[in-house]
């Protein structure tokens, strides 16, 4: 018996009972479609996760981060020579450096802990969306005013009662001693993604130097598109040549790791259960078609047809079913995902709380075809399984006992 008359069989078979076969269909194609549109979601979301907590302040590394140690007692000496360094030997990167202080400011009798981020807001621009977040006042520190100017950001302004135009003294350690500043509020920024804004006051670099009377930088920050592709972090400590701890997002944000660890594990839950659903329902058409037929199957056997074969007859339906079900619910996510990768998704509604997505809340699905592949591979076990059912059934046949019930 030829494999193509197995599957005229089958064809014959499912058009027979065609309600059945279409109901059974459409499980299996909206098993595939919603599968393969929440995998691109679930893609596009980590992806919104990650340039959102990257581009806000992190970068995808940084040099000495202090962020991550929180130690100011070990700067980047001649951070404006490493820049270059590093852009030449890493094509495309960005790098900004800043100094960090530790500080006390505040007017009248109360006064808050707060670090001062000294910044060269160019450079911080071509790295991070800092700046993008001051939502009231000057983003800059223009090169004529005079003295030390400070964007407070909007949770420490509301705690404290400062806003634009107000002057507050500034308490740092300049060498061995510690000195008093004047300062003037110009810009006030909004970023509450881990209190962020609460403890962070961004000032001039160059100014804080001076006022420190030290040069070199506390951190350094790259954005570089080629990280995970050429080996970005490998690269950018043989630049360094060890003198300084080179660290990559990952590290630095384990927490966003986890949670997408966490998404991926749920999703996979989601999978099974979708599985599952479109097992028992291949099963019950298979099994349904196999008890229809027995008598058929009876009298093949009787003539000295081989169960192996007419198990291909079993088999074909179940592949004629499962491959037609993939290919209509792949057509189906792919147009959907296509739409909303153009037009992108806005999730506002839902994550408007969240600071992850606190600097942009459209989200742009992606299809990744390695998981989607094993996806497709548990639906063709899920298919598999679903006919060996019946074919375990006839195997355990005699044509002798088939012939008798159904004569």
């Amino acid at each position: 018996m030829r494999i193509p008359v197995s599957f005229k069989w089958a064809l014959r078979t499912l058009s027979a009972n065609f309600r059945r076969s279409l109901l059974t269909s459409v499980i299996i194609i909206v098993g595939v479609a919603s599968i393969a549109s929440f995998l691109a979601l679930k893609n596009g979301v980590h992806d919104k996760m990650i340039s959102n907590s990257t581009a806000f302040y992190i970068g995808d590394m940084q040099i000495n981060s202090y962020y991550l140690s929180g130690r100011v007692d070990s700067g980047i000496s001649k951070p404006e020579g490493l820049k270059g360094d590093i852009e030449k030997a890493l094509a495309g990167a960005e790098c900004a450096y800043r100094k960090i202080e530790p500080a006390i400011i505040g007017r009248a009798s109360e006064s808050f802990p707060v670090n001062l981020i000294g910044i060269i807001p160019a450079d911080e621009r071509a790295v991070s969306k800092l700046m993008d977040t001051v939502k009231y006042g000057s983003a800059s520190f223009p090169a004529e005013s005079s003295g030390l100017k400070a964007i407070i950001g909007k949770s420490l302004s509301d705690k404290s009662g400062l806003g634009l135009g107000d002057g507050l003294n500034v308490i740092l350690n300049s060498g061995e001693q510690y000195r008093i500043v004047k300062a003037e509020i110009t810009g006030i920024y909004d970023a509450p993604i881990n209190q962020f804004d609460r403890y962070n006051v961004l000032v001039d670099y160059h100014e804080l130097a001076r006022l420190i009377g030290d040069g070199n930088a506390s951190e350094m920050a790259i954005r570089y598109k080629g990280l995970e592709r050429d080996g970005g972090i490998s690269r950018l400590k043989a630049v360094t040549a060890g003198r300084y701890p080179v660290t990559g997002w990952r590290e630095i944000l384990p927490d966003v790791v986890k949670l997408i660890e966490l998404n991926n594990a749920a999703m996979s839950i989601v999978m099974c259960i979708i599985y599952i659903i479109v097992f028992f329902g291949v099963t019950n058409t298979l099994i349904m078609s196999f008890y229809e037929k027995l008598k058929v199957f009876g009298i093949m056997l009787g003539v000295g047809i081989t169960p192996v074969k007419i198990s291909f007859l079993l088999m074909s339906e179940t592949l004629i079913l499962g491959i037609f079900s993939l290919f209509a619910g792949t057509l189906i996510s792919l147009g959907v995902v296509a739409y909303f990768s153009s037009h992108g998704l806005d999730l506002s509604r839902f994550l408007s709380n969240n600071p992850y997505f606190m600097l942009d809340m459209i989200i742009y699905p992606r299809i990744d075809m390695r998981e989607l592949a094993v996806a497709y591979g548990g639906f063709m076990l899920s298919f598999i399984l679903a006919g060996i059912a019946p074919v375990f059934k006839l195997f355990k046949s005699k044509a002798i006992t088939i012939l008798r019930e159904y004569a």
